[in-house]
């Protein structure tokens, strides 16, 4: 899932560092293992359905670079998905990491018939 999910639905939780050292080719930063407590569903986004709007999400993200329109395909049909974008006010070729939480809520509340 991506990032920015990661830290919006959950509480990152820091475990221990691991020295630059430990790499080859060496960075130039130190790394750290953490994990993530997923909150609360009562601060999960307003969806019919959560497990269908994470889903959603993570097929958008795993298509890397491509347009919602193809990631999401398997959902509806493409001409449905840049259909929605535009309702919303995006751009019918639109990619994942253009849109806002609020944008993916509002995309799937039109797209996902649960």
């Amino acid at each position: 899932m991506h990032v920015c999910f990661l830290i919006t639905f959950s509480e990152p939780e820091y475990i221990l560092k691991v020295p630059r050292t430990n790499f080859f080719p060496q960075p130039n930063v130190d790394a750290a293992v953490v994990t993530f407590k997923l909150k609360q569903a009562a601060g999960y986004p307003p969806v019919a359905c959560t497990q269908s709007f994470f889903s959603m999400v993570n097929s958008a993200f795993n298509g890397k670079r491509k347009m919602l329109r193809k990631s999401l395909q398997h959902i509806c049909p493409s001409n449905e998905i840049e259909r929605a974008l535009v309702d919303i006010g995006l751009r019918a070729t639109s990619r994942p990491e253009e849109l806002t939480l609020d944008d993916f809520v509002k995309l799937h509340n039109l797209v996902v018939h649960v």
